[in-house]
């Protein structure tokens, strides 16, 4: 995530000033505006958020989390090595009637570590839909450790919508002991909740509806797309062990939004010392 060119670099600016926010923000094809809303309305819920929170996102692209994050009254700072996105959310930002909470910045978060430790700690950070980045698992090591040090004692991180390739096993309902669970609980993990039929269902007519109004409306733009391979396929046990011991950590289904897949879950992350 520190060469330059980036590819991740560039399918972002590549998109970053398509008039759609779903385009902008590289969803996927036919992500309609209501999963957005949704998706962000989740978002906030999750981060439990007030006037004193303090929120950095790593990876922010165009900024959609950014306006609903300051409306709760939080202060959001806003951190991407892709410089068109950052443009288009500072331009967003000084149109916004909460712009003054929001703050953006253009760097590398890994390659400028001292523009990020000049950034301070956070009561609460998101990584959101980028994860899935990274090359190697001494990259992604390295990212998961930049979000545990960001955090002040007792904050929260959100690192959302993670493409587990085992992720349909891992939500199974499965038979565990009491003994089993209790040993969940002790390492600060809870146990994946199997999907329930209506949530399904729910979701296959979402998927319907998608389909029909990409073809009744043309289809979208397709984003660029990554070289084939540039990424590691990610698994829950591989970002666990990236985690280091001084946090407790819980597995959520990702929720109905964009993008919309059966197949990604959220990591939440809590700093006690």
């Amino acid at each position: 995530m520190s060469d330059n060119p980036n590819p991740v670099a560039e399918l972002h600016d590549a998109v970053a000033l398509r008039v759609n926010p779903a385009e902008a923000s590289t969803r996927p094809e036919g992500t309609l505006g209501v999963e957005l809303r949704l998706m962000t309305r989740y978002v906030v819920r999750r981060l439990r958020l007030s006037h004193t929170t303090s929120v950095l996102e790593i990876g922010c692209g165009t900024g959609i989390f950014s306006e609903p994050i300051a409306k709760t009254g939080a202060s959001y700072v806003g951190v991407d090595f892709a410089q068109r996105p950052t443009e288009v959310l500072r331009e967003r930002a000084a149109m916004s009637p909460v712009g003054e909470r929001i703050e953006v910045h253009c760097l590398d978060p890994l390659g400028q570590p001292q523009a990020m430790d000049g950034l301070g700690k956070f009561d609460r950070v998101l990584v959101y839909a980028a994860l899935h980045y990274v090359r190697s698992e001494a990259e992604g090591r390295e990212l998961v450790q930049l979000v545990v040090d960001k955090l002040r004692p007792g904050g929260r991180a959100l690192i959302g919508s993670l493409p587990l390739k085992e992720l349909r096993w891992e939500l199974e309902p499965q038979a565990r002991s009491v003994a089993a669970r209790a040993r969940l609980l002790m390492r600060g993990e809870r146990e994946p909740v199997p999907t329930p039929p209506l949530w399904r269902l729910g979701c296959a007519l979402v998927v319907t509806a998608k389909r029909l109004f990409s073809r009744w409306n043309g289809g979208a733009a397709r984003p660029p797309s990554l070289p084939a391979g540039y990424a590691i396929p990610l698994s829950r046990p591989m970002i666990e062990g990236w985690l280091p011991d001084k946090v407790r950590y819980h597995w959520r289904r990702s929720a109905v939004g964009a993008p919309l897949s059966f197949g990604r879950a959220d990591l939440l992350i809590t700093r006690d010392d």
